[in-house]
């Protein structure tokens, strides 16, 4: 782009759609303001400059993309094809970039408390019987009672320490990896007197599934995202009723 008076002003708008699980989510658009995008009338797309042949950036998934454009700008803002001289060069770009993101779950698991298993059911020592003579006795050995766990039975949750039966819950956090790849579309508009950018529009999307498919069936609802950042509005149709 040309460092000139009339440069591209950066307007990006970052927009997170709520649209259920719509893959393209992130939509930025930047346009010329001192352009009068009324004046365009008439447009074509330029070669494409892009050979890539995979399952998410193709011929024919970029071939769809300039389809789903080219039905906007006819049926929604009047424009039409005009291969000799256009007043707009319309470009498509399909990038992809491998990405690697690390996130934390919590995971909780019971752990054997030793605090609360060392003190229980020994009466003889932790309760001693007056009325038994033995309980003073240095060589006598206690023997374990089932039923005096220091005020707890076999049943009980103690509170405090967040354990049950002499055993406490832990939570931990794993780190898990998850690979995907981040494929951005962008349209760019182009004056084709001036030569210059005056419009251009990205969507962008983690993509966790290599199925073409799948990708496909997203391209046209991200068009009509990046399409309501269009610089020109809409052309009012009769309403027959």
């Amino acid at each position: 782009m040309k460092n000139k008076k009339n440069v591209l002003i950066t307007c990006t708008l970052l927009l997170l759609f709520a649209a259920g699980c719509s893959l393209y989510s992130v939509v930025s658009t930047d346009k010329d303001e001192t352009t009068d995008f009324i004046k365009y009338k008439t447009y074509a797309w330029l070669p494409d400059k892009d050979n890539s042949n995979n399952s998410l950036n193709n011929q024919i998934m970029r071939n769809n993309i300039k389809n789903y454009f080219s039905h906007e700008l006819i049926d929604n803002y009047s424009f039409e094809v005009n291969i000799d001289t256009p007043d707009v060069l319309m470009e498509v770009t399909v990038t992809l970039a491998n990405k690697t993101r690390i996130e934390e779950h919590p995971v909780t698991n019971t752990v054997p408390n030793y605090s609360s298993n060392y003190s229980y059911g020994y009466p003889y020592q932790n309760n001693p019987y007056p009325q038994n003579p033995h309980s003073q006795n240095p060589y006598y050995t206690p023997q374990p009672n089932q039923y005096n766990y220091n005020g707890y039975n076999n049943n009980n949750y103690n509170y405090n320490n967040n354990s049950y039966n002499g055993y406490r819950y832990q939570t931990t956090y794993v780190k898990e990896q998850h690979n995907y790849t981040e494929s951005s579309v962008t349209i760019n508009m182009i004056d084709r007197l001036r030569n210059e950018l005056v419009w251009t529009s990205t969507a962008q999307a983690d993509i966790y599934s290599e199925n073409p498919e799948y990708v496909k069936s997203e391209l046209h609802p991200a068009v009509h995202k990046m399409m309501k950042y269009f610089p020109i509005k809409k052309v009012e149709k009769p309403n027959y009723k």
